[in-house]
């Protein structure tokens, strides 16, 4: 067993120094290549922070448009309360109208009321008029 893992550490070993050496030849092979790696960190780093401005301006194009949505709300409760006022001003304007009818109605009915009473008075004071001229008649007739 001992030396089991003697030889899996050996091996592991082997495949550590493989990749470091692979690492150093590329590095003699290609003397620009820690350049290039420096390069794409910081192409990465501007990708994140043109990223992260991508994201802010996002953010900021959704408060816009909830304060606009919000305004349109606000806009529309306005709107339906000055109908709901119009619709209550055009209910009473009719309210009005229609005492103002029955208003004139009723004095329409008093003036007929009136006019009647007062015509049957004048009836009874005719009658009562012709009543003592017919008296007055048969009374210079002797009739009475």
């Amino acid at each position: 067993m001992n030396q089991m893992d003697h030889l899996l550490n050996a091996e592991l070993r082997n495949q550590f120094l493989d990749r470091l050496n692979l690492a150093n030849w590329n590095r003699r092979m290609d003397p620009g290549f820690e350049e290039t790696l420096l390069e794409a960190e910081e192409k990465q780093a501007q990708a994140q922070k043109r990223h992260a401005e991508w994201v802010k301006r996002q953010k900021e194009a959704e408060k816009i448009a909830r304060d606009a949505e919000k305004a349109i709300r606000e806009a529309r409760k306005k709107a339906e309360k000055a109908e709901a006022q119009k619709r209550h001003a055009e209910w009473v304007k009719r309210q009005n109208e229609k005492f103002e009818a029955e208003k004139i109605a009723r004095a329409a009915e008093k003036a007929i009321r009136e006019a009647r009473n007062k015509a049957e008075k004048a009836r009874k004071k005719a009658n009562t008029d012709l009543n003592k001229a017919n008296r007055i008649r048969l009374s210079s007739l002797g009739l009475h």
